[in-house]
């Protein structure tokens, strides 16, 4: 019961944090584009990994339900008031964490794009190029979670670009 307790206390004091992280960042994106730039330089990729963890069960699916919507809808933020060229920082980011040995870290970065080409609609296509390489890697992942995400986040692009990717042609191209 001790350790039930300690378990939903970090659950909690973890939400309260990323929760309070977002209404940080969201007030000055909302009334100065100015300062948006040091939120693109890293610091929301390093909020990544919230968004592709296992939610385990109980209270603490609750929470870390609440903590990937909130740090979804900070990236959304992010993108919509930065813009499609202001959010090329933040779109590497997510590419580049696409990449890590850890599965939740590429699950959530791709999560993370989905959400930023979600939000920035026909605008994002000028990120298709840089993205395709990333996510069609993904595909053929170890883990089928990356797998399902990355087929929707490529679907996504797909749209974007309105055309169909030939996963195998660009993972050669992405090899040279």
């Amino acid at each position: 019961a001790a350790a039930a307790g300690r378990a939903e206390a970090e659950g909690a004091a973890e939400a309260a944090l990323a929760c309070g992280l977002w209404r940080y960042a969201r007030a000055p994106l909302l009334h100065d584009g100015g300062r948006t730039a040091a939120l693109s330089d890293g610091w929301v990729a390093s909020m990544i990994g919230w968004m592709g963890r296992p939610a385990g069960g109980g209270r603490a699916a609750l929470v870390r339900s609440r903590v990937e919507g909130a740090v979804l809808e900070m990236v959304g933020e992010v993108a919509l008031c930065l813009g499609a060229e202001g959010a090329s920082q933040l779109h590497a980011d997510l590419c580049m964490a696409s990449r890590s040995d850890d599965g939740p870290t590429r699950l959530g970065a791709l999560r993370g794009l989905g959400r930023l080409y979600t939000v920035l609609g026909d605008a994002a296509l000028m990120h298709v190029p840089n993205a395709v390489p990333f996510v069609t890697e993904l595909v053929e992942d170890g883990e089928e979670d990356v797998r399902a995400e990355a087929a929707a986040t490529l679907k996504q692009l797909e749209g974007l670009a309105k055309e169909e990717f030939d996963v195998d042609r660009e993972r050669a191209v992405a090899r040279r």
